[in-house]
């Protein structure tokens, strides 16, 4: 049975002592408990418990409820609490509890990947780039008029690559750590063509960080106040992954995360997620059908292919689930503090930092997103609209050529990104 299926009727059967969802585990300070449906949170007995938690989505309700009035087969992320671990067995008592799993809990970013010898390729055509360089002749691929939400810890303000195109700041707390992730994320997508250091996919594209601290560590709340603010065409990236029973796996694994993924991508939004960089097999028995292709979020996920050869990277999470790769660990990106700038950081100026070894499921991630807002910023030049949400992916994933391989021989990342072949799948009149 599909996990989505159990979470659905579990209210039926009495809740198991365990967790509802086998790679979250409850031993955590936190916990997640879904409320059966018409569950009374202001109840004696519940009240006092909810409140020493927070509810996912209370700050969001507007949009939600317009999306799920349109989409009533969605599941409602608002039904889920995170609550102290100890609440869980008076909320169970209580009956109000269908399924409860273990909060997710913050994990850094990856540092350096692999330092390989290969120089950034981004800009050339497949296989060795993603064919940025002639995308960026159609009219509109600057991603003027596009925005692009990243669910991100930090990144410096002050860095040079974002002169011209600075971030703006969306809610949630910095934790003022991994700036040089963040940097590296937002300059592969959007740093200002100034002439110097690199130039983002898209150099015009609105670029907006959101916090997964909200106030404390919640992917899901994040997703939803992100996408409160944004419309039909713009891109959402989740610069985040999610420690897993088998390893560091996709953020979508938490099922309040997963529904407001879904929630997102039927509101217009198209959201690219990482499969984080673990090396986790997504088929593995152990998911019980949560990440097979028929449990679909609508958003797009992305594995890594390792830059030298182009075949699956040994760290990047696989599986049928997954949608599309690019070679990465050779990306020339911005750089900053607690990373390592190897390609220019003169007299150690943070403001100054770049590197050519940016990589990982981030970095595919963030090549994706640029990708994707550039193909709507064109969509909406060409055409006067965005392209939906699931038509974007399916074009992008039409026009990868896929790894010449055996089947079952090779890890599944999905097709390579060739974004030339997908402005023509997509946009040729």
């Amino acid at each position: 049975m599909l996990w989505w299926l159990f979470l659905l009727t579990a209210w039926a059967v009495p809740a198991p002592p365990g967790s509802d969802v086998p790679w979250l585990p409850l031993e955590h300070e936190l916990v997640s408990v879904r409320l059966t449906a018409g569950a009374d949170p202001s109840q004696p007995g519940v009240a006092e418990h909810l409140e020493r938690g927070w509810q996912v989505g209370a700050s969001s309700r507007p949009w939600i409820s317009n999306v799920l009035r349109d989409h009533p087969d969605l599941r409602d992320p608002s039904r889920v609490w995170r609550v102290p671990s100890t609440s869980l067995s008076a909320l169970r008592g209580a009956g109000v509890v269908e399924a409860a799993w273990g909060h997710p809990e913050p994990v850094p970013p990856p540092s350096d990947t692999p330092n390989f010898d290969s120089d950034q390729a981004l800009l050339d055509p497949p296989p060795e780039g993603v064919g940025v360089a002639w995308l960026r002749g159609w009219p509109g691929a600057a991603g003027d008029g596009v925005r692009v939400s990243v669910i991100e810890y930090a990144f410096d303000p002050d860095h040079e690559a974002f002169q011209s195109n600075p971030p703006e700041v969306g809610p949630g707390q910095s934790v003022r750590q991994f700036e040089y992730h963040g940097n590296a994320v937002f300059g592969l997508i959007g740093s200002g063509d100034d002439g110097f250091g690199v130039t983002g996919i898209a150099p015009q594209v609105q670029l907006r960080i959101v916090y997964p601290f909200t106030p404390s560590y919640d992917v899901a709340e994040a997703l939803l106040l992100a996408a409160q603010e944004l419309a039909p065409g713009d891109v959402l990236l989740i610069e985040q992954q999610m420690a897993l029973t088998p390893g560091l796996g996709p953020v979508s694994a938490d099922p309040a995360t997963f529904d407001a993924i879904a929630l997102a991508t039927a509101a217009g939004i198209t959201v690219v997620e990482p499969t984080g960089n673990g090396g986790v097999d997504l088929d593995a028995p152990f998911f019980e059908g949560w990440f097979d292709p028929s449990n679909d979020h609508g958003g797009i996920m992305i594995g890594a292919s390792n830059a030298a050869h182009g075949r699956p990277a040994n760290y990047s999470g696989h599986g049928a689930r997954v949608d599309l790769h690019t070679r990465s660990g050779h990306l020339h990106a911005p750089y900053g503090r607690d990373g390592e700038p190897d390609l220019y950081f003169p007299e150690g100026d943070w403001t100054r930092a770049y590197t050519a070894r940016f990589g990982g499921t981030s970095g595919a991630a963030a090549v994706v997103a640029g990708a994707c807002v550039a193909l709507q910023g064109v969509a909406i030049e060409l055409r006067g609209a965005p392209l939906p949400p699931d038509t974007l992916r399916d074009g992008l994933k039409i026009s990868g050529r896929p790894l010449s391989t055996a089947p079952g021989s090779l890890p599944r990342i999905g097709v390579p990104l060739d974004s030339r072949r997908a402005a023509q799948v997509l946009l040729s009149p």
